[in-house]
């Protein structure tokens, strides 16, 4: 077991985010390998927070491990430190290749102290993550990335664009929204590249009890689902997770996407929630030019309340009618 994270989500401005690990619990030599990511975004820490319960579950004996290896990361922790989205640029927008190749032909020619905040976050990450794999070449790998959003409503799941994650994430009684495709630069396409059975959880609003409850209930139903852990059938965690999902339906798919800059001056209108429904015409922000009306009935998804970020917010709707 290897444990060097020592944080609380609550009460201080500004966190104490000493190193990469938050747990690394190796049950068996056999099983998979669950690595998942928490604070890939410096103001979401409910990830971190869900990882480091399960850990201290399983090391006071509440959680019995049967096989498999779970370890968790810190993402972003210099944006983790100030409570803050990210530094300079958003590090999960940084994983496409030319990206990743740029981090390490710093780290070859000595170049890693011209790189940015998040490339330096990125390059640690990065080699955390290698250092993993070349060791567990022959577990089969899954990969959570933990998230949560400046709204509140139900938990929700993106799956990547595999059928094996697809097929994995049906599991989970959590709505599961697919169309996210404009989003490049993700951890998540990055460990689907490297063949892992990948997702996000993105838990509810950043600072609520329930993201941190969903997104702990999601990574226990999930090492059941993978006989990591001993405890059976997982009817406890599974109906935590469907009471929290207020009866959102199952499968919803992105028909738009109201992109942002910052001189846009975006200003979501207060009140809305993930999945609440919407109509045409309805005002639902301002920006620089007047009001921002709806541009077709839907729900709205991923409202944006936080100083930066490049989505106002989307409409959904559900698969059925998506297609």
């Amino acid at each position: 077991m290897r444990r060097e994270c020592e944080i609380s989500i609550q009460g201080s401005t500004e966190m104490q985010v000493p190193e990469r690990f938050i747990c690394d619990h190796t049950f068996s030599a056999d099983g998979p390998l669950l690595i998942c990511v928490g604070g890939l975004h410096g103001n979401e820490p409910a990830g971190v927070e869900a990882s480091l319960r399960i850990s201290q579950a399983i090391e006071l004996g509440k959680i019995t491990g049967l096989r498999g290896r779970i370890i968790s990361i810190l993402g972003n922790r210099s944006a983790l430190r100030q409570k803050v989205r990210f530094i300079s640029t958003d590090l999960n927008r940084l994983w496409i290749p030319q990206k990743v190749n740029k981090i390490k032909d710093a780290l070859i020619n000595g170049g890693v102290k011209t790189l940015e905040p998040e490339e330096k976050e990125q390059l640690e990450l990065y080699q955390c993550l290698e250092d993993i794999l070349a060791q567990e070449k022959d577990r089969e790998l899954y990969f959570i990335d933990l998230h949560s959003t400046s709204s509140h409503g139900s938990p929700f799941i993106i799956c990547a664009d595999s059928p094996e994650s697809k097929s994995f994430a049906t599991m989970f009684p959590i709505p599961i929204v697919s169309g996210l495709g404009a989003l490049v630069g993700t951890l998540l396409e990055h460990m689907t590249s490297l063949g892992a059975t990948s997702f996000v959880c993105e838990g509810g609003q950043h600072d609520s009890n329930e993201t941190i409850i969903a997104l702990e209930q999601l990574l226990l139903s999930v090492m059941l689902k993978l006989r990591m852990i001993n405890g059976g059938e997982d009817a406890s965690a599974r109906e935590v997770l469907r009471s929290l999902t207020n009866g959102v339906p199952r499968r919803l798919h992105i028909t738009y996407r109201h992109a942002i800059t910052e001189k846009d001056q975006f200003r979501m209108k207060p009140g809305y929630r993930n999945f609440t429904a919407v109509k045409q015409g309805e005002v639902l922000a301002t920006d620089a030019q007047g009001d921002v009306s709806c541009p077709s009935d839907g729900l709205i998804f991923m409202p944006l309340y936080q100083a930066r970020g490049e989505d106002g917010f989307f409409l959904v709707t559900p698969f059925d009618e998506a297609n």
